[in-house]
Parts: C-alpha cells; structure tokens; sequence
C-alpha cells in the first residue's frame, strides 16, 4: 500500500484579501506552522508597509521566512528556495501553510528554477561589457530579434531584466520563451512530494479598492513614513524592498515629488496596479480553489474536508 503525501497549503491571491489572516485562522485550527510567500516580506524592517504579521502572531504560530533578510542585502529566489527547503529539512516540517501574493515564489515552490539558468562568470561578465559599450537599446534590439514575443513583455528601459535575458540567452541557447515553455512542462521542485492544495481569495476590483483605501490609511496612521525615514537614513533608499509598491510612492513623497494629499491616492494607485498583475497571474492555476474575502468560514471548512480525505 502506497504512503499517503503530505498535504501542504498554500494560501494565494492579490493583496488585501485577507490571506494572512485566514492562514493564522488555519494554523491554529490545524496546528501548523507558517511559511511566507512574499517577496517583499522576507526583508527585515519593512514592517508597516508589507502588513508584516504582528510579534502576536509570531507566538502564538510558528511563522518561517518572515522579516529575515538584513539590509542592505537582497535575496533571489533561489535563495528563498533553499531557506524553504533547509528550514522544512531542519525542522521536520511534514505539513506546511505557505502564504503570500508572489506568484513566481510559487511558481518556483512546484516547479523549481532550471539548474541550467545559472550563468557563468564569464558570461556575465561579457553581457556587462557589452551594455556598458554599446548601451541597451542594442541589447533589447538583440533580443528582439531573437524572441520577439518575450522583448514585448519587458520595456527597452528595464536594464536587469535586458541584461539577464541575454546572459541566459547565451548561457542556454535558448529563448527565453522557450524556457518559460519547458518550465511549464517540466517539474524541478526542491520540495518533498506532497499534495498541493489552493486557497485563493480575490474579489470584485471596487471592493478590492475599498480593501485597498483602508489598508493605506492604516499603514500611514501606523507610522509608514518615519519607518521609510529611518531606513533611508541607514543609507537604504537603495535597497530592493523601498522600491516595491508602497515604499516606492512613500520615497517619493518624502523626495517632494509626490504632494503629502497625494500621497495615499499614489499608494492605492499602484497597489491597484499590482493587484491587477497578481490576479493574472494566478488566474492561470487552475488548481487553486476561490473564495472571496467574506467567505473565510466556507474557505476553512473546505481546507479541513481536504485534510480528513485519505
């Protein structure tokens, strides 16, 4: 008789949906620990402007990846894969709750990322010399000529993203179409066999807006500002979290490029944005199981069946 896998949640969806909030009520109910699935809430100090969970939350549910990466330093998501895989390893963990807006996180968790995308030294090193000599239009140029259908979905001005499509370019001799192509068909996840059961929460964009509206005001009367202040006057303004959606407007503002009346409208603005790009995202997952927002009983109750099926 076969062993029954594991059975690991995770709990997705655009921001202000409540995901976290139902992944504590979930926890508890199950008593499972928390992993996160945020790119932006891995960061240490970025704690308002992420709705990082409370020190409260911290003890009353085992939380991991939260709020652990010191500044100034960055994190890729293979490093965010292997903390996953060190910390479940480490620990025991048999039945995870994985929470967060990131689809790519997500993506990586059941798919992997390809051994062959890393790139070497040399490499690099080559595509450095050449955007410094001949600028990246003649990059994007290149790679429009070599796989048109991804050079449409990147801005001629986005400098990290045209330097890395040519350095795996070349490194792989692939298109970078082609291995999103072989990703969606091939699994490399770093994760222990388990089953994967979908929570999703979305709602109709006018009740996200409200959602939204509250949120940022929250965030603002919490103190967001002096907490983007601080972290600027350690030299941070730099650093990949006070960039994201959110802190970006905040620097702004504090930039005097953005009125403080403005401020709050900017936010909401582009977390709308992003909303609108995780929806998609998700939308295309054809396993994750809807809720709205106001439907965290039905939500629960259908995490619990799944548990108790054999």
């Amino acid at each position: 008789m076969s062993k029954a896998l594991a059975k690991y949640f995770y709990i997705v969806g655009p921001t202000a949906c409540g995901k976290s909030d139902f992944a504590m009520t979930l926890a508890k109910n199950l008593r499972r620990p928390i992993f996160n699935c945020d790119s932006v809430q891995v960061f240490e100090g970025v704690n308002i402007g992420t709705a990082m969970p409370t020190q409260k939350d911290f003890s009353e549910v085992p939380h991991f990846l939260f709020s652990y990466v010191d500044p100034p330093n960055d994190l890729t998501v293979a490093d965010y894969l292997k903390d996953v895989v060190d910390v479940i390893v480490d620990k025991q963990i048999k039945n995870p709750i994985f929470v967060g807006g990131s689809g790519f996180y997500l993506q990586a968790l059941h798919k992997g990322l390809y051994p062959q995308t890393d790139v070497s030294a040399d490499i690099k090193a080559e595509v450095e010399q050449s955007f410094r000599e001949k600028g990246p239009i003649q990059l994007f140029s290149w790679i429009q000529q070599r796989d048109p259908e991804f050079a449409k979905k990147i801005s001629s001005n986005d400098h990290y993203r045209i330097k890395r499509a040519v350095a795996v370019m070349k490194a792989q001799d692939l298109t970078m179409t082609q291995l999103k192509q072989k990703l969606a068909t091939e699994n490399h996840s770093p994760l222990p066999e388990h089953t994967a059961l979908k929570i999703g929460f979305n709602d109709e964009r006018p009740r996200l807006r409200e959602r939204v509206i509250e949120r940022t005001k929250k965030m603002l009367a919490q103190g967001w500002i002096d907490e983007v202040k601080a972290l600027r006057q350690q030299g941070l303004s730099n650093w990949a979290p006070l960039k994201s959606v959110g802190y970006k407007e905040v620097q702004n503002y504090l930039d005097g490029k953005i009125a403080k009346a403005d401020l709050a409208e900017q936010i909401v603005t582009a977390t709308m944005q992003l909303i609108k790009k995780q929806q998609t995202w998700f939308k295309r997952d054809p396993d994750i199981r809807w809720f709205r927002p106001d439907q965290t009983e039905q939500a629960l109750q259908w995490g619990l069946d799944q548990v108790e099926e054999n």
